[in-house]
C-alpha cells in the first residue's frame, strides 16, 4: 500500500524510499491476512472463505483508498507482493492456525503497527494526490481500518470499529493528523528528509503504544449520557400549573 509508482511528485515520500517501513509494511500486512483468516477459521468456513477473508483484510483498506482517489488500478493488483502476502496469510491460517491462535499479542501488536502504518501511508498519498488536508486525513484513516471494516461485512459482524470498545478509531486519527503536519512541514521546507523519516517513526511508535495501552489499561471511548429523564419543553410555571390542574381534578372525582 505504498505510493503507487505512475503518480509523480515534487517531493520524495519516505515511506516508499525507505526499506525499514517497506518490510514492516509488508509484515503488517501478512499479519492483518492472518487476523482475518483467523476470523473466518473460528467460524468454521472453508479454506477458501478463509482465503478470500485474509485477502480483504490485508489489502481491502489499501484498495478502497486508491479508489477514493482515482488511483486506477490499485496499487494492491499492480504490486504482486502484496497479492503473495496476502495468500501466503491465508496458507498459514490453513495449515497452522493452532499455533496463531496463540500468538495473541503479537497479532495485536502487529494490528497495531498496520492501524498505523496505513494510516500515515494513506494520509500521505492523499496529499501526493493533491488533495485537502481534511481530505487526506479522511483517505488516511480509511486506508486504516478499512480493511477489518471489508472483513467484518464479508462475515457478516459488526466492524471492528464500532464493536470494538478500546481506542481503535482514535489512534487511526491521531495518525493521520501528525502525518498532514510533518508532510506540510518537509513541502515547505522546514525539515530536511531524514527528520521526516525520523518523525513518522515517531507518529508509528505514539500510534501503536496509543493502540495497546487501551487494550491493556480498558481504555474505551465515553458512550451516550446517562440520563433517566427528559428534558422537558415547557416552562417551570406551566408544569407546576398543569400539575395543581390534575390534583385538584383529582380531588373533585374523590368527592
Amino acid at each position: 500500500m505504498l505510493l503507487a509508482a505512475q503518480i509523480t511528485i515534487s517531493t520524495p515520500m519516505p515511506l516508499e524510499s525507505n526499506w525499514f517501513f517497506l518490510m514492516v509494511e509488508y509484515l503488517a500486512t501478512f499479519f492483518c491476512g492472518m487476523i482475518g483468516g483467523m476470523a473466518a477459521c473460528r467460524r468454521e468456513f472453508d479454506s477458501f472463505s478463509i482465503m478470500i477473508a485474509a485477502w480483504f483484510t490485508a489489502l481491502g483498506g489499501g484498495t478502497i483508498r486508491d479508489v477514493l482517489i482515482g488511483c486506477i488500478p490499485p496499487t494492491n493488483l499492480t504490486n504482486y507482493w502484496y497479492l503473495g502476502i496476502a495468500i501466503l496469510a491465508g496458507l498459514c491460517v490453513i495449515f497452522l492456525h493452532p499455533e496463531v491462535e496463540k500468538l495473541y499479542w503479537t497479532n495485536t501488536i502487529f494490528d497495531a503497527l498496520a492501524l498505523a502504518l496505513f494510516a500515515i501511508d494513506g494520509t500521505t498519498k492523499g496529499l501526493a494526490y493533491h488533495m485537502p488536508a481534511i481530505t487526506a486525513i479522511f483517505v488516511g484513516v480509511v486506508t486504516g481500518v478499512g480493511g477489518g471494516v471489508c472483513r467484518d461485512v464479508i462475515l457478516n459482524e459488526v466492524p471492528v470499529i464500532i464493536r470494538d470498545k478500546h481506542l481503535y478509531l482514535v489512534p487511526a486519527i491521531v495518525a493521520s493528523i501528525l502525518t498532514v503536519f510533518v508532510c506540510k512541514a518537509y513541502i515547505f521546507n522546514w525539515i530536511n528528509f531524514t527528520t521526516e523519516v525520523l518523525l513518522d517513526i515517531l507518529i508509528v511508535a505514539i500510534t501503536v503504544t496509543l493502540r495497546l495501552l487501551s487494550v491493556k489499561l480498558d481504555w474505551t471511548m465515553p458512550g451516550a449520557v446517562k440520563r433517566s429523564q427528559p428534558l422537558s419543553l415547557h416552562s417551570p410555571k406551566r408544569v407546576a400549573k398543569k400539575k395543581k390542574e390534575g390534583s385538584s381534578r383529582g380531588l373533585l372525582h374523590h368527592k
